[in-house]
């Protein structure tokens, strides 16, 4: 067996709303960039479709209530610092391309057989 962790990365559908309040449906070519990197940098991903409803509040902005949804993105990769340092910056990436306030990820250990 070999020691690994996974990634998990929830990927909006749309955008926040800008100052109108107005959400923009995120087109491919977020997502194909994202896909390739994630392949360069883990050797690979696998994206489940499967769209899902959440939402959280923003203590840091009076409250602020953000709702929307949601597929994911998951990678297996070395437990390493340089993978680490990769997916904290990393996060501020995807904030950006898919112009969100937020976007969470999550890690785990697994075991590949």
């Amino acid at each position: 067996m070999i020691l690994k962790k996974r990634v998990a990365i929830l990927i909006p559908t749309h955008s926040n709303a800008d100052e109108n309040g107005i959400r923009e449906k995120i087109d491919g070519d977020e997502y194909v960039t994202t896909y390739e990197e994630l392949l360069k940098q883990f050797g690979g991903w696998t994206h489940d479709p499967t769209v899902m409803k959440g939402g959280w509040i923003d203590n840091n902005d009076g409250g602020k209530k953000y709702l929307g949804e949601t597929t994911t993105i998951y990678c297996d990769y070395d437990d390493t610092e340089t993978n680490k340092q990769f997916l904290n910056e990393y996060k501020e990436i995807l904030k950006v391309r898919f112009r969100q306030k937020e976007i969470y990820m999550t890690t785990s250990p697994i075991e590949v057989i």
